[in-house]
């Protein structure tokens, strides 16, 4: 393996929405994700469809 160099990854106030019915998914999604940091999507609701695979998609 070569050298290895950290970096970072910043996304700011991603949104999406269903173009058929105005359905929002995702609304002002921001972070910052520094050097040797570890990031998890992970959803607050117990439905399984939170917009996570969406986001990663998007991204």
């Amino acid at each position: 393996m070569g050298d290895h160099v950290p970096t970072s990854s910043y996304f700011f106030e991603i949104a999406y929405s269903l173009s058929s019915t105005s359905t929002s998914i995702l609304s002002n999604v921001s972070r910052n994700v520094k050097p040797c940091q570890i990031m998890t999507i992970m959803s607050t609701l117990s439905a399984s469809t939170t917009g996570k695979s969406t986001l990663l998609d998007i991204l």
